[in-house]
């Protein structure tokens, strides 16, 4: 059953015309300076959430970043300073050994200079590739 009477029902058709009349709204500046404001605040707030969004989602990718590059120089790191603390704690070892440990320090800091050079190109290619965008 419908709440209302035919007569209601009426009434609240007449009233609902009388205050959607576009001739007796009255807008004041007040009234626009809020509203925009309000616009401009809820702009502002969705920005810094879909920043926040982009934090929560760059962070986890950063630490992975990180510790691959620190596992890149650790690694040859501890290959040269093994083969530096062989090299020291056994000064009459054979010419052909010394020069075979030699080779692996060299080889190795080789390896650190590149895994370095790859850190340091890697923002500046991301920030050329973020360019072409």
């Amino acid at each position: 059953m419908w709440p209302y009477t035919d007569e209601e029902n009426d009434r609240q058709s007449r009233d609902s015309r009388a205050l959607a009349r576009p001739q007796d709204i009255i807008v004041t500046s007040e009234m626009v300076d809020f509203h925009i404001a309000r616009a401009h605040r809820l702009r502002a707030q969705a920005m810094a959430a879909h920043f926040a969004r982009l934090a929560a989602w760059f962070r986890p990718r950063r630490r992975a970043r990180e510790s691959e590059a620190a596992h890149q120089l650790r690694t040859p790191l501890t290959s040269v300073r093994s083969s530096a603390e062989i090299l020291r704690d056994n000064p009459d070892m054979p010419a052909e050994h010394r020069k075979r440990f030699l080779g692996v320090i060299l080889q190795e800091c080789d390896r650190l200079n590149s895994a370095i050079g790859n850190l340091t190109d890697q923002p500046a290619a991301a920030s050329r590739g973020a360019m072409r965008r």
